[in-house]
């Protein structure tokens, strides 16, 4: 078991260094990586709202995007060390290019996430984790307005140590997306793609844990390198 264990480690660990080396440095948009506290134990759930913020994120040709996105995610315990979540929520998008700012009203996000405990240390309360996430913003059906069709595959790897019922987190994450749009102007229809200037971002959180049962946890995160980018969440585990 510790020999299969590490080996996800390693395997985990050679991969993120790849994408790093290709990509470089700066980030996208992405869903943030997520509390190491809602790593759930066999057969637990965990229920959370999320509102997430994101400014002016750095596209290539200058254009800035913005997304504004709050909902209700759940998660459940596959093992003791891996966790499935899912998320809906509704999405404001907003482009700033050098022409125009191209709003996209309300939109549905949709988010399925893998989330794995690869490595801990119990004695000195480190841990490990690793996620991986596919996540949509679009509408859920056609309209006459501005349209915007956003695919995105995350994945993610964080170091977290508890203080008691604090635990802060840090790490990176990887996203690859098409952010197809199509803009509706004085009768005209203009469809296009934006291409993201960068795929790399690295992330900071923090959990704190409330109640006699420690079973609420209250969770920040943000990344700071071509925007802004900052998550707040409440979630209980059952």
């Amino acid at each position: 078991m510790k020999t299969d264990r590490l080996g996800q480690i390693c395997v985990f660990q050679a991969i993120i260094s790849l994408l790093l080396t290709i990509c470089g440095s700066s980030t996208v948009f992405a869903q943030p990586n997520g509390s190491p506290s809602s790593l759930l134990e066999r057969g637990q759930w965990v229920l959370g709202l999320e509102g997430d913020g994101m400014f002016k994120r750095s596209m290539k040709g200058g254009t800035k995007v913005s997304v504004y996105q709050g909902g209700h995610y759940r998660g459940y315990g596959l093992t003791d060390w891996l966790s499935v979540y899912g998320t809906i929520a509704g999405a404001y998008v907003d482009v700033n290019d050098s022409s125009i700012t191209k709003s996209f009203g309300a939109n549905m996000l949709v988010d399925a996430q893998l989330k794995a405990r690869l490595w801990t240390n119990r004695r000195k309360d480190l841990e490990l984790d690793g996620d991986l996430q596919y996540i949509f913003i679009g509408a859920p059906h056609r309209r006459k307005g501005n349209q915007v069709n956003w695919n995105e595959w995350q994945v993610g790897t964080s170091v977290a140590k508890a203080f008691g019922r604090v635990k802060p987190y840090a790490g990176v994450k990887v996203s690859w997306f098409a952010f197809d749009y199509t803009v509706r102007q004085s009768g005209t229809q203009r469809n296009g793609t934006y291409k993201p200037d960068g795929l790399v971002s690295p992330f900071i959180g923090m959990d704190l844990t409330v109640g006699e049962r420690k079973d609420t946890v209250i969770n920040i995160e943000g990344s700071f390198v071509t925007g802004t980018e900052i998550t707040a969440a409440v979630m209980k585990r059952f």
